[in-house]
């Protein structure tokens, strides 16, 4: 044990919580994981595990999310490099360990060795853990420098989420016989600066910086020969482009004598994927010294039965690092390069005509049409195939297959006289080589694959039998297409990103190709809301006035005027806004104004803006319909402090709180936004909801305050002032469609740069999560400048604004952290929260033998909303854990500290203030008439002082109840 805890020590960091993976007796579907937040829990729960003949590993990485589980991407930090050498590639042991001193001269001695059971595991420990994003090119450097030096070890040595065995536990590996323990050889105390070991390493001449690509491509790989695909109609792969185009297969060829056998392997698993393969991989192949025709053959069999699919670039990144140096392509495999890319043509309809000439006769015209005919996502029309994008399940990566040799498409339905008016459904269909023609289906025929092949054999249609299903996908999405084409000459129920791609403002659509669809039919009761959404004035006079906002100081009002677009990107983000409160004590410093600006990128701002008389439920529905477009409350100064926090809460998590009818039915819940919230007051907001909480970190985290007393406004004459009041009324909706079409055609561009800006800030608040609303936020609102700057329309310096933000960030955040709520104040805060929502249960004594229990309320709580159960007989109080954990994320308290503070909050007498760690499963309605299943609680002991509230001025004779199942 005592090793084990030396060497969790020295490898992991301190901070994220740890990792045990292990695989029980016949379970078959990967590794289960443990999720741990100390070395000691790690160490014990391995013992423990390994003492049942379990085999364990441990990451080497901590991580943040639980539920995300242990993927490189939900790491944390990393403190050591490592070297996991197999034995087995060796003569002998001894030769193993020379190369691991060969490397040692380069890099250093390793800080532990340990034993593993068939091999060796070497750790470099680092002086400081490293994020991730900084320790992978660390972690690529060095397994650059030791497959350079010939080492034979694994190639995972940069993969954050690796795991390895723990000294103490045991290697069960059935080649070995008797299990062999993992023991710990040696442990010195050596720790490494990273940027000295990023020198070291760096100097090493790892491997050629870059690959030049061959004058010209060697004639052997070009010719007949036979495919290891064969048989699918799947889109081919070329080797000529992929070599011209790939470092690492240009690498591979020419390296082929040198290369180790994982790089030979990854190599030919890609080859096996091209046209003429197997010829190609032995090209690949035939240069090396142990080379021959029939070990390359059996392991091409190999990869064929196993129906292994091509390389993906992460794989190569492992085995040859140096090899993608440099790469600019953004691909997840090398066997993209080699596609010849399918090239969408517009299909041709063969339409007929009846024309009756000036002498009576009738003429038959066929006449040919290009209709705009949208192909559903996942399938393309080449011109002469439909072919459908086909995933495979293990790369991930997309080929096309031929579905159906010509072209078909629903043209119209109509209710069918002869069978009870049910919709029949008319294909125009174009078989290879036929003329075309027009059948119809009914459309009960869409239920199934077995109903369209049905009705298309019947008819005469000619396609592989495989592909039924692919053709009643592609006929029912062009029929939904179709409906839905016709739905939408109504207006959107929400503005803002629609599931379609498109765009709403107002009564106006914007696609993708910014064609707009202008004046969609309104109903009545919002004709005039959405007239606000009509533009007016000039662009140029919007510019001129936003332009008034540039100048030093300024910052705090660009970003108000910037925020108000950023409901565009905040998509991106998976979050909603923050609630931008702009506050002065005086009147006349331009908060106002500013909300306003926020406005007029969509639409008349006075008419828009939201009063302080609108209630809760009013702004609900507002925020509702605009879905990502702004919304103002101007001067919120004089609403009560539970109205604030309940406005702040809903705006951020983008919906309303559910609500119950005076039946207690639940009353119906407003579609979700995702929007960005400005409030405007004389006076602070986070001041007046902190007078009222004692812990509002959760709640400050959903709200960027900015006081607008700044040297700024008396910068700003008297004209200015005037021009910025009237230039954001007087010209509005004109800027907000630029920022939609600059979104739809760079969606990379702005996703890369609210990337970088989030780094930024995520460092501004020494990546705390509970900010992540804010750096969300910010990251949208700098897009907007960003691509307004591009677009002409704003020429605000964007890194100003960065160094604005990542202060103001660094002062709320500091403002925020008033105190950490003890474990008895953030349970008596739940405890007010929900007093409505308790049940207690004592009990009377009737006569000697007679014990009856009281239940309050009598009938138990109306809804089923039950949150807690107070039974005062056996002094326990049952706290709903959901409940309890929703509670605790909304105001920023973290569960899992919460039970280990409580756990050890003891009074005098001994006596805790939760009875056990685990969860109970109870019943908090049972004996009641309230619904209630049986639900995970916390059990709180009446007896401690936090909770004597309860039992205050009541009989509490302790009566036997049935025994609760404990959760294991």
């Amino acid at each position: 044990m005592q090793d084990a805890l030396r060497y969790l020590a020295a490898v992991l960091p301190a901070n994220g919580l740890r990792v045990v993976a292990y695989k029980p007796p016949r379970w078959t579907k990967g590794f289960k994981h443990l999720f741990l937040a100390t070395n000691e829990e790690v160490a014990q729960e391995t013992s423990r595990l390994d003492a049942e003949g379990i085999t364990t590993y441990i990451a080497l990485a901590t991580y943040a999310d639980p539920t995300a589980g242990r993927k490189a991407a939900n790491t944390v930090e990393l403190q050591c490099l490592w070297l996991d050498v197999d034995y087995k590639h060796y003569p002998s042991p001894a030769e193993a360990a020379a190369d691991v001193e060969r490397l040692a001269e380069v890099v250093g001695a390793p800080s532990i060795k340990v034993q593993s059971g068939g091999g060796m595991h070497a750790y470099w420990v680092l002086r400081e853990a490293l994020p991730t994003v900084q320790w992978k090119p660390l972690a690529d450097a060095f397994q650059a420098t030791w497959q350079s030096l010939g080492v034979k070890a694994d190639t995972l040595s940069a993969d954050a989420a690796r795991i390895l065995r723990l000294p103490g536990s045991h290697n069960r590996k059935p080649e070995y016989g008797a299990p062999r323990e993992v023991v710990m050889e040696s442990f010195e105390d050596i720790t490494y600066d990273p940027s000295a070991l990023a020198a070291k390493l760096h100097a090493h001449p790892a491997a050629p910086a870059a690959i030049q690509a061959p004058a010209a491509i060697p004639s052997a790989l070009f010719g007949s020969g036979d495919d290891l695909g064969g048989g699918l109609e799947l889109r081919p792969s070329f080797i000529e482009p992929m070599i011209r185009q790939c470092r690492q297969v240009q690498w591979a060829y020419q390296h082929q004598d040198t290369q180790s056998e994982p790089q030979w392997f990854a190599t030919i698993q890609l080859l096996r994927h091209v046209e003429d393969g197997r010829r190609i991989a032995h090209a690949f192949s035939n240069k090396h010294p142990g080379y021959t025709k029939e070990s390359t053959d059996e392991k091409l069999a190999q990869l064929e039965a196993k129906n292994i699919g091509p390389t993906t670039c992460e794989r190569f990144r492992l085995v040859n690092p140096a090899g993608c140096q440099g790469c600019e392509f953004r691909i997840t495999s090398p066997i993209q390069l080699g596609y010849k890319e399918t090239v969408p043509v517009a299909p041709v309809i063969t339409t007929t005509q009846h024309v009756t000439t000036e002498d009576g006769e009738v003429l038959t015209v066929e006449r040919e049409d290009r209709p705009d005919i949208k192909m559903p996502q996942g399938f393309v029309y080449d011109g002469q195939h439909i072919l459908k994008r086909v995933k495979d399940e293990q790369t991930q990566l997309w080929r096309e297959e031929i579905i159906f040799r010509g072209f078909l498409c629903p043209e119209r339905l109509a209710a069918s006289e002869r069978n009870n008016f049910a919709t029949d459904i008319q294909l125009y269909v174009q078989s290879e080589g036929e003329k075309p023609r027009r059948i119809t289906i009914p459309s009960k025929a869409l239920s199934s694959k077995l109903d369209i092949a049905r009705e298309l054999n019947g008819k005469g249609v000619i396609y592989m039998a495989k592909h039924a299903a692919d053709l009643l996908n592609l006929v029912q999405r062009m029929t939904q297409d179709a409906q839905a084409q016709r739905r939408s000459a109504t207006v959107a129920e929400q503005m803002g990103w629609q599931d379609d791609g498109t765009f709403v403002v107002g009564s106006t659509a914007y696609r993708r190709d910014m064609t707009p669809q202008y004046d969609l039919p309104v109903p009545p009761s919002t004709k005039a809301v959405l007239r606000n959404y009509e533009p007016r004035g000039s662009l140029a006079a919007w510019k001129k006035t936003a332009e008034l906002y540039n100048r030093r100081g300024g910052e705090a009002y660009q970003f108000a005027l910037c925020y108000g677009a950023a409901g565009v990107f905040l998509p991106l983000t998976k979050l909603s806004g923050v609630v931008l409160s702009l506050y002065s004590q005086e009147s006349g410093r331009g908060k106002s104004t500013a909300g306003l600006a926020a406005l007029s990128w969509w639409g008349n701002p006075d008419g828009l803006k939201s009063q302080s008389q609108d209630t809760l439920n009013s702004l609900f529905h507002k925020a509702s319909r605009h879905k990502n477009l702004p919304i103002l409350m101007d001067e919120v100064t004089d609403k009560p402090s539970w109205e604030l926090e309940a406005l702040v809460y809903s705006m951020n998590q983008g919906r309303e709180k559910e609500r119950l009818n005076s039946d207690s039915s639940p009353k119906p819940v407003l579609p979700g936004w995702m929007l960005p919230a400005i409030t405007t007051s004389n006076s602070s907001v986070r001041a007046k909801l902190q007078s009222q909480r004692g812990d509002t970190q959760g709640l400050f985290a959903r709200i960027i305050e900015v006081s607008m007393d700044l040297p700024f406004p008396e910068q700003v004459g008297y004209l200015d002032r005037i021009a910025l009041r009237t230039g954001f009324v007087e010209n509005y909706g004109l800027a907000g469609p630029l920022i939609v079409k600059f979104a739809m055609e760079n969606h990379d561009v702005c996703a890369s740069i609210m990337d970088k800006v989030s780094v930024r800030l995520d460092q501004a608040v020494d990546g705390d999560p509970t900010y992540r609303f804010w750096i969300a936020s910010c990251a949208a609102t700098i897009a907007v400048a960003a691509a307004s700057r591009q677009l002409g329309l704003l020429q605000y310096d964007t890194e100003a604004m960065v160094k604005w933000i990542v202060q103001t960030l660094r002062d709320q955040r500091t403002d925020s952290v008033v105190r950490v709520a003890s474990s008895t104040d953030i349970l008596a805060q739940f405890l007010e929260q929900n007093t409505n929502r308790l049940l207690t249960v004592s009990e009377r004594q009737i006569n000697a033998s007679t014990v009856i229990p009281i239940y309050h309320p009598e009938d138990g709580v109306r809804g089923g909303q039950l949150v807690g159960r107070a039974e005062l007989p056996v002094h326990s109080l049952y706290i709903s854990l959901p409940a309890f954990m929703r509670f605790c994320n909304d105001n920023g308290y973290d569960v899992s500290s919460f039970i280990r503070n409580a756990a050890t909050d003891i009074d005098a007498v001994g006596t805790p203030l939760l009875k056990t760690n685990s969860p109970v499963v109870v019943s908090l309605g049972r004996g009641t008439r309230t619904p209630s299943a049986r639900t995970k609680a916390l059990e709180f002991n009446l007896l401690h002082p936090a909770l004597r509230e309860f039992t205050e001025g009541v009989d509490t004779k302790v009566k036997e109840l049935p025994p609760i199942r404990r959760v294991k």
